[in-house]
């Protein structure tokens, strides 16, 4: 192996060299023509290949991008004791939630009671009001029946 090592470096030292010089291409025309065509084949696929790949490379970069901002808001040591701190309060609030309903349907039962008792009254009263019309209306007549009436000559006179 040292052999081949030590055959290129005397090329070298020479300027001779296996491979043909790329910066001055000496190519017969077959070969320039076999290459021009060959290329000519495969450069619009390739071309269209590259653009697919940076347009998935785009694509991924901000695929990458929304994972990582969603993994940080998971992360984020405020938010999370944000919302434990909101999930703790949730017992103390569903207590509160609780006596207020309690306390509306004690309200409930005291409006009833008392709507119904004022029907109560309101029917006393109307029942009141008619009986003291109809004893006012007996007094009047029993007034006018004791009341003194004035004698005249004809009652005197039967």
């Amino acid at each position: 192996m040292s052999d081949v090592a030590d055959d290129e470096e005397s090329r070298s030292a020479n300027g001779q060299s296996d491979s043909p010089d790329v910066t001055n291409p000496q190519f017969s025309p077959d070969v320039q023509r076999l290459t021009d065509g060959l290329l000519g084949t495969f450069l619009p696929a390739i071309d269209m290949i590259r653009d697919k790949l940076k347009e998935l490379d785009e694509h991924q970069g901000k695929t990458t991008e929304n994972v990582n901002k969603a993994i940080s808001r998971f992360e984020d040591p405020d938010s999370t004791q944000k919302l434990m701190a909101v999930v703790a309060q949730v017992p103390h609030y569903r207590i509160k939630l609780e006596g207020i309903r309690r306390e509306m349907l004690q309200l409930h039962e005291r409006t009833k009671k008392l709507k119904k008792r004022a029907k109560k009254l309101r029917e006393q009263r109307k029942s009141d009001d008619a009986a003291r019309k109809v004893a006012q209306e007996r007094e009047r007549e029993r007034d006018k029946l004791i009341e003194a009436k004035v004698a005249t000559n004809r009652d005197l006179e039967k």
